[in-house]
């Protein structure tokens, strides 16, 4: 006789559940030591910043968290689930983001200088006014993704996909735009100076007003 699980939850194999971790449980655990939360799904937790700096965060899922704190210098967020949160205006300098799912994000402002975010989905992110300087964004799907006045220089975008991204204006100068689809992205009077557009996908990109590298010429691939 088939017997209808308790939820949806007991079709999945344990191997494939996630651990679901409300504050109350959170904070008693906490208070217990524990500080290794990677790959947990954390609902509505309060915790203040320097708490949250201290704990292993890999592979999370965060989208319910809550508010995260403001400093998260260095955090290491590697494969965390992040879609939707609004990380507007937070110190995030030489964060690991590597992998992490940041889709429909709210990064506006945010200081990611220096930050690991190579291979991230930034699906549709806004980083109006960004701080990406020296960022690695290697492999980093940011299709459709808002960087409009967005401080970029010297970041690595190489193999990155920025198609229909929003980069109107913004700071590029020595950037790594090797192999980057830039195809129908708003480029409109970006300073791309001195950065290296070898094998990059421009078809249909908005170049109005933009300052391109020396001797640079339009190559569609």
């Amino acid at each position: 006789m088939f017997i209808l699980p308790d939820t949806i939850y007991d079709l999945f194999p344990s191997w494939l559940r996630i651990e679901i971790i409300g504050d109350q449980e959170f904070q008693q655990r906490y208070r217990e030591g524990e500080r290794q939360f990677a790959k947990k799904r954390l609902l509505n937790i309060t915790i203040d910043g320097a708490e949250f700096l201290n704990i292993d965060w890999q592979g999370s899922d965060l989208r319910y968290f809550g508010r995260l704190p403001h400093n998260l210098t260095g955090i290491n967020l590697r494969r965390a689930n992040l879609c939707g949160q609004d990380l507007s205006g937070r110190d995030l300098r030489q964060a690991n983001l590597t992998g992490a799912n940041l889709r429909h994000a709210n990064l506006a402002g945010a200081n990611l200088a220096g930050a690991n975010l190579s291979q991230a989905r930034l699906v549709r992110v806004n980083l109006h006014r960004a701080n990406l300087i020296g960022a690695q964004l290697e492999k980093t799907n940011l299709n459709g993704a808002n960087l409009s006045q967005a401080e970029l220089e010297k970041t690595n975008f190489s193999g990155a996909n920025l198609s229909g991204a929003n980069l109107a204006w913004v700071n590029l100068r020595n950037s790594n735009l090797i192999h980057t689809k830039l195809n129908w992205a708003n480029l409109t009077g970006a300073d791309l100076s001195g950065s290296d557009l070898a094998y990059s996908q421009l078809k249909g990109t908005a170049l109005a007003a933009a300052r391109l590298p020396v001797g640079f010429k339009m190559v569609y691939y």
